[in-house]
């Protein structure tokens, strides 16, 4: 058994439970999460029941930890492996390999996903400071790159060959978004 935040129907408050620690299906991977990221989406979730298709649910995305199992299929990881996932997801059809993104199930000491879309974590980065990493990063770069209105449209050069050229930016903040938009 794991501790998990819960919700247990719209709009009912967190709860701390007991649940099963999950089973990798074909092609997962069973992780003991060491951080996950604190998002703006979870509290929204839970306090105006969205993007949620049932309940209990466990919320939480951007989840970092250690592979404890590797399922049949699964490749490119091993027991030990330090790994993180921007999302959570489900299997869409089981016969398949498709899955669809959902924002949850990263409160929890385990969870199961698919190795596909697992990253390795470089050695010279914490759990705590890549669980912030990918929703931070998203939200830096779409309302950087993205064309208006949603965001400002810049055109950058990602070749390493040619130096940036064109309009400055300034980026206004302190947390992980403007810390990501900043560099």
């Amino acid at each position: 058994m794991q501790q998990a935040i819960v919700v247990k129907s719209p709009k009912a408050p967190f709860t701390v439970e007991s649940l099963p620690i999950p089973t990798p299906a074909k092609g997962e991977i069973l992780v003991k999460i060491h951080s996950v990221a604190l998002n703006p989406i979870n509290w929204k979730q839970r306090a105006f029941n969205v993007l949620v298709d049932e309940y209990p649910v466990v919320l939480g995305s951007d989840v970092a930890g250690v592979v404890e199992q590797v399922s049949e299929d699964a490749q490119g990881f091993a027991k030990g492996d330090r790994v993180y996932v921007p999302i959570s997801s489900k299997r869409l059809d089981a016969d398949e390999n498709s899955f669809a993104c959902v924002l949850h199930g990263g409160f929890q000491q385990y969870i199961a996903f698919p190795a596909a879309i697992a990253l390795p974590i470089p050695d010279n980065i914490t759990y705590d400071q890549v669980s912030t990493f990918p929703i931070a990063f998203h939200t830096a770069c779409v309302g950087l790159f993205a064309p208006a209105p949603i965001g400002i449209g810049l055109n950058p050069t990602f070749s390493w060959d040619k130096p940036q050229q064109g309009e400055s930016a300034l980026v206004i903040g302190s947390g992980s978004v403007a810390q990501f938009g900043s560099r």
